[in-house]
């Protein structure tokens, strides 16, 4: 919890460095104004006539993009506070900043939420992924075995039909001797 000196600590300093950057500002602006800009090493490099534009230039000597190069928006940009009391407009820049920061807070604690949300979902859909490669593994491990069992069922059927084969062979040649035997003895009978 804060304490409430804190917070008016905190208070004094962010108006102690609004009111600094106010009074740089102001300062800046009345060195400005009359004055008319001085040539120095940087724009106007030794040797060379200053009748176009000024011209920047790096530390590499290379030509740096000047006002006539990039669009500038027209006139100074003003960076005075507004109207009224000063101790009324930092105090109220403050209540902003704090809303701002409070409504920055609830969105990084939303954001955080869907965050840890997110990463709930993507373990829960690792852990189904995981589940399901198991399951797969799992399956064709029962699949080989069925194959196999099936090639064996394959072969004792193959086996068995052919001792049925057999069998049946010695029993249609045991009828055929049997058969041959009883026309042998008909025909031995009929010639006595």
């Amino acid at each position: 919890m804060k304490s409430p000196s804190s917070s008016l600590g905190r208070a004094a300093a962010a108006a102690l460095a609004a009111l600094l950057a106010c009074a740089c500002v102001s300062t800046g602006d009345e060195l400005r104004q009359g004055q008319e800009p001085r040539a120095s090493v940087f724009t106007d490099p030794p040797g060379q006539e200053s009748t176009e534009a000024p011209r920047l230039y790096a530390r590499d000597g290379t030509l740096v993009a000047g006002p006539s190069d990039a669009q500038q928006p027209a006139g100074p940009q003003s960076r005075e506070l507004g109207d009224g009391s000063g101790r009324m407009v930092l105090l109220e820049l403050y209540q902003n900043v704090i809303e701002e920061r409070d409504a920055l807070a609830l969105e990084v604690s939303a954001l955080r939420a869907e965050l840890e949300r997110s990463r709930t979902t993507q373990k829960g859909a690792e852990t189904e992924a995981l589940a399901q490669v198991s399951r797969v593994e799992a399956l064709e491990s029962e699949r080989a075995r069925l194959a196999a069992e099936v090639l064996e069922l394959a072969g004792r059927l193959t086996t068995a039909q052919i001792r049925r084969l057999q069998a049946e062979k010695l029993l249609l040649e045991h009828k055929l001797e049997a058969q041959r035997a009883r026309v042998a003895s008909a025909q031995s009978e009929a010639r006595s």
